[in-house]
């Protein structure tokens, strides 16, 4: 047991040397996507975000990240982490009766307001990830300003 102990202590000086001598590595990037939503028609409920990646576009469990945010002056803004460089799309719905989704009417045609990047519009479908895409080049922050659409 003691052996073990000395053999460790060389391997954990060189772990520790670099932080004694104030050499940190740095820190990781905060890789961020500003996501804000204008036009909404009232500030009830909440407004949920997705950012998804083309191969998962729209996918129940496609999603990268979700955010949830209070609407206030019918304006919604929420900054998503972005795991690395890449291109991505956002998705948004505005959950008026929170009831955790956005209510549809006949032929699935949306009750409550919605919208994605670009503001792409969708045309008897949703739209392409194409439509909506953009890129991140992994470091820093993104803005992305959509309209919602009811």
């Amino acid at each position: 047991m003691r052996r073990a102990l000395l053999l460790g202590t060389p391997l954990a000086l060189l772990l520790v040397a670099p932080l004694a001598l104030g050499q940190l590595p740095p820190p990781p990037s905060q890789a961020t996507v500003i996501a804000t939503v204008v036009g909404l028609r009232n500030n009830n409920g909440l407004l949920d975000f997705g950012l998804y990646q083309s191969n998962y576009w729209l996918q129940d469990r496609g999603r990268l990240v979700r955010c949830r945010v209070r609407i206030t002056n019918r304006t919604a803004t929420c900054a998503m982490n972005v795991p690395a460089a890449g291109t991505y799309a956002i998705a948004f719905g505005h959950d008026e009766n929170t009831n955790g989704r956005v209510d549809q009417g006949f032929l699935g045609i949306p009750l409550e307001g919605y919208g994605f990047s670009n503001d792409a519009r969708p045309v008897l479908s949703p739209p392409s990830f194409e439509a909506c895409r953009f890129a991140h080049r992994g470091n820093g922050a993104v803005s992305v300003r959509m309209t919602a659409q009811y």
